[in-house]
């Protein structure tokens, strides 16, 4: 998650971690983000501090306060050195000094990310379907399925919500973001490629992939 009210910053920030593989959502003000961070799974929040409507150190605070553990990477002005103190003590776990360089802010993120892992169980799991989030690697019933980066991709969304249903729009915003002429029928292609992967390949394993008609898929059982 992105949280910059800069339009031309947030954009470019989304651009450089899609390139890098991630996923990515925006927010452009502090009560959106709230929002968002609330109904959805992330694996880190980069974070701007001077935001409308909620700023930086009460979206930490609230989201600290809420139980929310991701990791926050806080991005400040460099003479801002007084924010950054009191974004640290707030709950956050790093920051980085605006303007930055694009290697500085990858390898901060990988850090982040790989502290995560470190404390808890990285693996996502449906049944007998796994994906590690930090190698890449997916297995089903012990065997490795190979994924291109786009179907590693989905599958990541697919399985961080398990068992509720997707929409294509959905898949379009995480996985196809800023990306042009992409429609739904993309999606349909590459749901059709997951399935082989996943199940047909599979014969002897229950199909894990549920198309919903004119509602969207799930992967695994409906969710009670």
């Amino acid at each position: 998650m992105i949280v910059e009210d800069k339009i031309p910053l947030n954009r470019s920030l989304s651009k450089i971690l899609q390139r890098a593989g991630f996923a990515v959502d925006q927010a452009f003000d502090g009560q959106e983000a709230l929002d968002l961070i609330d109904g959805q799974y992330h694996d880190l929040i980069i974070l701007d501090l001077t935001l409308p409507k909620v700023d930086g150190l009460e979206v930490i605070a609230r989201l600290r306060r809420a139980g929310i553990t991701t990791p926050i990477l806080v991005l400040t002005a460099r003479a801002a050195t007084p924010q950054i103190v009191a974004g640290l003590r707030s709950g956050a776990d790093d920051y980085l000094s605006k303007p930055f360089e694009v290697e500085e802010l990858l390898a901060r993120v990988q850090v982040l990310l790989r502290r995560q892992s470190d404390q808890k169980t990285p693996l996502l799991q449906v049944e007998n379907l796994t994906l590690d989030p930090v190698s890449g690697r997916v297995t089903r019933a012990g065997s490795q399925v190979t994924l291109s980066k786009k179907e590693f991709q989905v599958l990541y969304y697919l399985m961080s919500k398990a068992h509720w249903v997707v929409t294509k729009s959905e898949l379009l915003t995480h996985v196809w973001q800023n990306e042009t002429e992409v429609y739904d029928r993309v999606v349909d292609t590459y749901m059709c490629f997951l399935r082989r992967k996943i199940d047909k390949d599979f014969p002897q394993e229950k199909p894990l992939i549920q198309t919903l008609k004119t509602r969207g898929y799930r992967l695994g059982e409906e969710k009670s």
